[in-house]
């Protein structure tokens, strides 16, 4: 799969510390950096195994694969403290 085909993890719009008292600078990297990047490995790693099946002529069960991507990509773009929601 091409590179530029992968999600990355967006980049804040703000700095950690700017949402306190309301959310603490450590809670927000943890949020951002752990939480927030486990759905763009998630995302990836389907679409690596997508590619790979399509490559290899593997079946796969469609419909899980596309609600466990789709649950994924939600989470990349409609987590409240991606900047992207």
């Amino acid at each position: 799969m091409e590179k530029n085909k992968f999600y990355v993890l967006p980049k804040l719009p703000y700095r950690y510390g700017d949402l306190e008292p309301y959310m603490s600078e450590e809670q927000l990297m943890i949020h951002h950096r752990k939480h927030h990047q486990g759905y763009v490995n998630g995302a990836n790693a389907i679409l690596k195994k997508l590619d790979e099946a399509r490559k290899e002529n593997v079946e796969l069960d469609v419909k899980s694969t596309l609600k466990s991507l789709s649950w994924n990509i939600g989470g990349i773009y409609f987590t409240p403290c991606s900047g992207l929601a």
